[in-house]
């Protein structure tokens, strides 16, 4: 189940110490969440994803440069009546070589190929710019806002259709 992108190598995710170097950086974690996430809390999620995993044969996968040096996480993961994607990557790797969507690409690629879902999810907070972006540029569309902490969400859609023709669009 690894996935290889002409710079990166995907890997289910097993390390603890990479889970745990990417919720602890400052930076990534403040456009993510606004919670604190405790030792315990940080243990029980990598619990669940490592659970995830054996129950479902796909979840998060740690990313690396092809030279071996972890970069960040990204995933495809049931969650209720969806299946939701997302990422996140070391802040001194952030806007730089395009690598957040290269490994993006490779995941819903696969995801898509692979038949885990017709459609995914990926939501964010209204203030973090990036990643709206990257899910319209791979064909995804706003179709859910709700507030939540006093700050607005916004769910956006990507189906295997409008992924293809995006990939087909722009990489013939």
């Amino acid at each position: 189940m690894i996935i290889e992108t002409k710079r990166l190598r995907l890997a289910p995710l097993k390390s603890f110490d990479n889970f745990k170097r990417v919720y602890s950086d400052e930076l990534t974690v403040k456009a993510w969440s606004k919670d604190e996430i405790t030792e315990d809390k940080l243990k029980e999620k990598f619990e669940k994803k490592t659970e995830h995993w054996k129950s479902y044969g796909f979840g998060v996968y740690e990313v690396y440069l092809k030279t071996g040096e972890f970069v960040g996480l990204v995933g495809v993961e049931k969650e209720n009546d969806y299946v939701k994607v997302g990422g996140l990557g070391l802040s001194e790797f952030h806007g730089k070589f395009g690598l957040a969507v290269e490994a993006m690409q490779g995941l819903l690629k696969y995801s898509f190929d692979h038949d885990i879902a017709r459609e995914l999810i990926a939501y964010t907070y209204e203030t973090n710019i990036i990643p709206q972006k990257m899910m319209r540029y791979f064909g995804g569309y706003l179709y859910y806002t709700n507030l939540y902490k006093g700050e607005r969400s916004l769910y956006y859609k990507i189906t295997k259709q409008d992924f293809s023709k995006m990939i087909n669009a722009r990489f013939k």
